[in-house]
């Protein structure tokens, strides 16, 4: 049986940057939580301005949406 691809944006990420504890997403989540490619890039201009910390997030899967998706 093939998991469900579990979709964040950017606020699910960066309350957990926030608080310190992207592991918890990782230890739940490491082989279905995914993002977009847009929401990602979201994520990393918070981090490279100083509004969030960084993170390690190398373990979400980054998806790319198809217009006729």
């Amino acid at each position: 049986m093939e998991k469900e691809l579990i979709l964040v944006d950017n606020t699910v990420l960066s309350n957990f940057s926030l608080i310190g504890r992207e592991d918890i997403l990782h230890s739940l989540f490491k082989d279905t939580l995914s993002t977009t490619k847009e929401v990602f890039q979201e994520l990393k201009r918070g981090e490279d301005t100083g509004i969030l910390p960084k993170r390690d997030w190398i373990w979400i899967k980054i998806l790319k949406i198809e217009s006729s998706q």
